[in-house]
């Protein structure tokens, strides 16, 4: 077994089981030798472990490159970019917007294609400079978009009230009566079948 892997196996084993002593894991072969493990877990053995990582990618280990990425730095979001890009998502917007006549704004299957162009652009935007999407200058920036061409569009909601009192009753009654009709019914049937049967 290569020293490497055995390393590895030991901070496992540390970081699993913490300092308890490990014997006779057994006999492995190690270019054509046979070594006896004995593993007693100790700062000493995870420092070596650990030091092993770097050196892993020049024994050929599978997992180097993606070792090799994950020390390779994410890119820091440009907020100052990403608004300097978001006034060409809100002006082809605008232009396509410009082609509806204003009283079919607030009519969503008119302009929805559009709408879905403009999102898209602001997430390519927001992503092409490192920033996650959407995010609080993103949501001010569409925010802003809605009160220009959908500030009118609120809708006029029904209010929904009670009956008056009379019909509320009635619609509440005929149902308890007619529950306590059919139940009388089907004791009666019932008593009526003991005579008969």
């Amino acid at each position: 077994m290569d020293k490497h892997v055995l390393s590895l196996l030991q901070l496992l084993v540390s970081v699993v089981c913490g300092d308890q002593h490990w014997s006779s894991l057994g006999n492995n072969d190690h270019q054509g030798g046979t070594v006896s493990l004995s593993m007693q877990v100790s700062a000493s053995a995870i420092e070596t472990a650990w030091s092993t990582f770097p050196t892993l990618s020049t024994v050929g280990w599978p997992h180097a490159s993606l070792h090799a990425s994950l020390q390779q730095q994410i890119p820091k979001c440009n907020k100052t970019r990403m608004m300097e890009t978001l006034p060409e998502c809100r002006r082809r917007f605008e232009v396509m917007m410009q082609t509806l006549d204003p009283s079919q704004w607030c009519n969503i299957t008119e302009f929805i294609m559009y709408y879905n162009d403009f999102s898209q652009c602001t997430e390519n935007s927001s992503l092409s400079v490192g920033c996650f999407w959407p995010n609080s200058l993103v949501e001010a920036f569409i925010t802003g978009i809605h009160k220009h061409f959908f500030s009118n569009c609120t809708s006029d909601e029904e209010k929904w009230e009670d009956p008056p009192d009379e019909i509320l009753t009635t619609l509440i009654l005929i149902p308890v009566f007619l529950t306590a009709a059919m139940i009388s019914l089907v004791v009666w049937c019932s008593k009526r079948a003991d005579i008969f049967g």
